[in-house]
């Protein structure tokens, strides 16, 4: 299974610590088996 997401983040958060907390937090409480990191875009820069 792939999943795409999409959020809107304030000036203060970096993108790549969410995206890694949002990969731990899969893992650990959903038991996913692996969580990575593919691409992170800022859709303001396209």
């Amino acid at each position: 299974m792939y999943i795409k997401v999409e959020v809107d983040l304030n000036e203060t958060e970096h993108p790549k610590k969410f995206a890694e907390e949002l990969c731990r937090i899969l893992k650990k409480v959903y038991g996913v088996r692996k969580a990575e990191i593919n691409n992170i875009q800022d859709v303001n820069e396209q």
